[in-house]
C-alpha cells in the first residue's frame, strides 16, 4: 500500500485531524518513541526530547496521543506502521537521518543509552533497512 492511501485508511480508522504531513512527521518519530518505551519507562526527559524533535517548540497533542497509542500498542500494529514506514524513507535519505538521529536523541535523553534501548535501536535499523 502506498503512503497516500495508507494515510487515508489510518486517518478515516483512528478519526484522525492530522494532515499527511504532520502524519509524516509523525511516522518519521515512530521509531525514537519506540526506542524511549522499550526499557518501559518513558521519562519526563524522553518526553522533552519527543517534543523537540525536529527542531519543533511543541508536538500536537494528537500526534502526541497518537505516538503514545502506537508505542504502547500491539506488536503487529507497529509492525504494519514501520512497514509503511519503511516503504516511505526507501528512497530518502535524508527522512533515514532522520530516524536514526531522532531514535539516537530519544536513547540518550535520560541516563544515556541503555542496553536494551541500543538493542531497539539495532532491531528497528535492521526493520527499516537503515543499516
Amino acid at each position: 500500500m502506498n503512503f497516500i492511501d495508507y494515510y487515508q485508511n489510518y486517518k478515516s480508522e483512528r478519526k484522525l485531524i492530522l494532515s499527511e504531513n504532520q502524519f509524516a512527521d509523525m511516522m518519521l518519530m515512530l521509531p525514537s518513541v519506540l526506542v524511549s518505551f522499550s526499557d518501559g519507562e518513558f521519562d519526563e526527559l524522553e518526553k522533552a526530547s519527543l517534543a523537540g524533535a525536529g527542531g519543533a517548540n511543541v508536538i500536537s497533542y494528537e500526534m502526541y496521543n497518537e505516538l503514545t497509542s502506537i508505542a504502547s500498542g500491539s506488536e503487529a500494529k507497529q509492525n504494519e506502521i514501520l512497514s509503511n514506514l519503511k516503504g516511505f524513507i526507501a528512497n530518502d535519505a535524508e527522512s533515514k537521518e532522520i530516524v536514526l538521529e531522532l531514535m539516537e536523541d530519544a536513547g540518550k535523553a535520560s541516563e544515556g543509552l541503555s542496553d536494551v534501548e541500543s538493542n531497539k535501536i539495532s532491531a528497528l535499523k535492521s526493520a527499516l533497512s537503515l543499516n
